[in-house]
């Protein structure tokens, strides 16, 4: 059956060569990936996963790390996971957090984004390619009620602050997902209204493996 998103056939088109080899991704359910509603067509996995496979089908010798785990905050990522990712010694880190702090009592955006700082700093000064992102854009989908969407969006738009001003400070790969008109699509959505669906994985994982074989071309054209 063919799916509108393929991250496997966009890494073959787009990279002459992947140049990384071991590959750590930190974060929340979102990176665990364990979490989102099947969608017929697509594999049963996260977008981590999926971004993984799409740079094996060029790599096939690359490491993957998966630490991602569910309900965590953005400090208990740092807490629990940065170490561990640092001691893998990875050349590509992908980190993604935020949402559960989002649905605490007491949401502390200035703590998130120091917490998400430490985190990238950490990884790109031990010479990782750091990827990170801001969250889709469901408030704008049409499939959460008024009520809800009137209590987290203020939330959701000061997260995405503290992402976007995290990514300016340092030489990130960086995909700003809320302002991607693509995930206004109501059809990418679990029905938990919390995670994406399968198909909303290969969309992320398609938009990664894009923008990392975008900076790798950058990255070789330095070079020469």
């Amino acid at each position: 059956m063919a799916v509108e998103f393929d991250p496997v056939a966009v890494a073959r088109e787009r990279f002459a060569g992947v140049p990384w080899s071991r590959y750590v991704a930190i974060g929340d359910s979102v990176t665990e990936g364990a979490l989102g509603d099947p969608y017929p067509g697509y594999p049963d996995a996260g977008w981590a996963q999926m971004t993984a496979d799409a740079l094996r089908a060029v790599r096939p010798e690359l490491e993957f790390h998966n630490l991602g785990e569910r309900y965590l905050t953005t400090r208990q990522i740092r807490e629990r996971q940065l170490d561990r990712a640092l001691e893998l010694r990875p050349d590509l880190v992908t980190i993604v957090g935020g949402g559960n702090d989002m649905l605490t009592d007491r949401f502390d955006p200035e703590g998130v984004e120091e917490d998400l700082e430490a985190m990238v700093a950490a990884a790109a000064g031990a010479g990782a390619t750091v990827f990170t992102c801001t969250m889709f854009n469901i408030f704008s989908a049409g499939v959460m009620n008024d009520e809800l969407v009137a209590l987290l969006r203020p939330r959701y738009e000061r997260l995405n602050e503290g992402v976007r001003a995290v990514a300016a400070r340092h030489d990130v790969v960086f995909l700003d997902f809320a302002r991607d008109p693509r995930t206004l699509d109501p059809d990418l959505y679990s029905a938990d209204l919390q995670h994406a669906n399968r198909r909303g994985h290969a969309l992320t994982a398609e938009l990664i493996v894009a923008s990392l074989a975008e900076h790798a071309a950058r990255r070789v054209g330095t070079a020469g």
